[in-house]
């Protein structure tokens, strides 16, 4: 090969390279990050778990033996339902015990009052002494705080006795139970049952710094159509489910950030008529703003 034709075939390569140098770029595809950043913006997902809107521990009020237990481990139960039952026995004879004193404390009123009336009609005459007559006046009264004394302690009893009888302060499903017939329960002690409410269920979540201030703004600014922070729609997604079927909003969100971890929690709250929802399930909640105008 001659130098000529080496020269030539070296600098073809430069000669198509400074030849692309010099064409302009193409055009950026900017559809992608535009979309994904509408998104984000339009939608924020969070990772949560579904509490009950009521939980109650049912205790015994009263101490004694467990006589009868009236429910079904599992069931639903209804507000007012009866559900345990305590030895009544006890609280029976203490009633009629506290019925006796208070019949008692009112005959004593009675006899005070009338010896009252007689000694203030002899003092008229002064046929007794003002120390006689001041006498009866404080037995009058004494009778009748012995009187108002044996009412309250009388309505004690009665109260202890309605005790006996365990209903459900609330709707919704109730657990197993932890204590069996025969066995001695203690007041405000022993845990019988546990009441979760069904109807409605709560979702809570935590949400990062950043987004709970930018949602903060956007309601501020009037770009979401939601009165308030607590009103934005939340969406939610069970496991194995497609899409998020279930439709609920935001009623809660808390007074302080957590420091540590850098999040806020908030709480959703869902329709669950049909039962489908119970606690401690995972849930993937997406709040939107789709609705911003």
């Amino acid at each position: 090969m001659s130098a000529r034709s080496l020269c030539a075939w070296l600098c073809c390569p430069l000669l198509i390279v400074a030849a692309g140098a010099a064409a302009d770029p193409p055009p950026k595809d900017n559809s992608r990050p535009a979309t994904r950043a509408a998104a984000d913006e339009a939608e924020h997902l969070f990772t949560g778990r579904t509490e009950a809107a009521a939980t109650v521990d049912i205790r015994a009020r009263v101490t004694g033996y467990l006589d009868k237990v009236s429910f079904k481990e599992g069931a639903d139960v209804k507000q007012g339902d009866l559900l345990f039952e305590i030895d009544p026995r006890p609280y029976q004879a203490a009633l009629a015990q506290a019925d006796a004193a208070l019949a008692l404390a009112e005959a004593h009123v009675k006899r005070a009052d009338s010896e009252f009336k007689r000694l203030k009609a002899l003092l008229a005459q002064s046929a007794v002494s003002r120390e006689e007559y001041d006498r009866a006046v404080s037995d009058v009264d004494e009778a009748k705080a012995g009187a108002v004394l044996a009412k309250a302690s009388r309505d004690v009893a009665n109260l202890n006795l309605s005790f006996t009888k365990i209903t459900a302060p609330v709707a919704g499903r109730i657990g197993r139970r932890f204590v069996d017939p025969g066995n001695v329960v203690k007041a405000d002690e022993t845990t019988l049952t546990t009441i979760v409410g069904k109807d409605p269920m709560y979702v809570y979540f935590d949400v990062d710094e950043d987004t709970y201030l930018n949602l903060r703004r956007a309601v501020r600014d009037g770009k979401i159509k939601a009165g308030k922070l607590e009103e934005l729609p939340v969406a939610v997604r069970l496991s194995g489910e497609e899409g998020f079927p279930h439709k609920g909003k935001l009623d809660f969100v808390d007074n302080r950030l957590d420091p540590a971890k850098g999040t806020i929690r908030m709480r959703a709250v869902l329709p669950n008529a049909d039962g489908l929802l119970v606690p401690g399930l995972f849930a993937k909640a997406r709040l939107t703003t789709k609705d911003a105008k």
